[in-house]
């Protein structure tokens, strides 16, 4: 009988985890504001003071003008794969409860 009670309540953790991975699945506009930060970042770290910080704003809405355009997102339902590239993909991510993986 021990069984028969784990079995209906892991079935329903599964459920509920799918659910929060559907409810979390990152859109384009996630992608774009993780991208965004990621670039402004990167200069940031490269770039110090008044000028890194112009050069920082300017990377930024450079990185989402690129995101915005070039990076196709696919939906998998409880993940996403932001790709750009066409047939040879160049760059890709994985967007997974709103954390992004470097693919490629």
């Amino acid at each position: 009988m021990a069984r028969s009670k784990r079995f209906p309540t892991a079935v329903v953790a599964a459920v509920l985890v799918t659910l929060l991975f559907v409810a979390l699945n990152p859109g384009q506009e996630d992608f774009k504001n993780w991208y965004q930060a990621r670039a402004a970042a990167s200069v940031k770290k490269q770039v110090q003071g008044t000028v890194g910080n112009l050069v920082a704003g300017i990377s930024k809405g450079a990185a989402g003008i690129a995101a915005s355009a070039s990076f196709r997102r696919h939906n998998l339902l409880v993940a996403s794969v932001y790709s750009r590239g066409g047939d040879t993909v160049a760059e890709s991510y994985l967007g997974i409860a709103k954390l992004f993986i470097k693919l490629k």
